[in-house]
């Protein structure tokens, strides 16, 4: 197996990254993240249009959180698998953060190091240690059957234009 990498040093942000600044940042007038219009509002106007031009309900987006909740239960390191599966039901009548998206809608973002989640386009950590492990047969009762080719995906900043796939498989 052979892994391609490249990363970006200095970006960490949350618990453990950069100190806090002592004076206000200087941030252009429109920064969407002093307006609210971060990652969020992006995929919900995506959503929006997607659901215009396919039909697709809530109800229907729904089905990818409660697939991923389901996902999550089966791995116990995961943050959000303890708290057990959720259905269509829970998603939908969880409360409005960005139209047409619900809070469980939205992945959560633990910043871990970037253990969990990444929105800079590269794509790496769990997601290709999953892959990797899936490929060995590694995952339990997680695992895919006859697993030999794995892709792991980051589009996470790609609203400005950082995405990134990996493939990975073995003979």
């Amino acid at each position: 197996m052979v892994v391609v990498f490249w990363g970006k040093a200095g970006w960490k942000i949350g618990p453990g990254g950069r100190p806090a600044a002592s004076t206000a940042p200087r941030i252009y007038d429109w920064g969407g993240d002093v307006h609210g219009a971060y990652m969020t509002p992006w995929y919900a106007m995506w959503a929006q249009r997607y659901m215009h031009e396919f039909g697709v309900t809530s109800e229907d987006l729904a089905e990818v959180a409660v697939r991923y909740r389901y996902h999550a239960t089966l791995n116990p390191a995961s943050v959000m698998g303890r708290r057990g599966p959720l259905t269509v039901e829970d998603v939908v009548s969880s409360r409005i953060v960005s139209s047409p998206l619900h809070l469980f809608d939205c992945a959560i973002d633990t910043d871990g190091g970037l253990l969990s989640n990444t929105h800079c386009g590269i794509p790496h950590s769990l997601f290709t240690v999953e892959v990797a492990r899936q490929l060995r047969g590694e995952c339990g009762e997680r695992q895919v059957p006859g697993a030999r080719i794995g892709l792991s995906l980051a589009q996470g900043a790609s609203v400005h234009g950082y995405a990134g796939t990996l493939i990975m498989a073995i003979d």
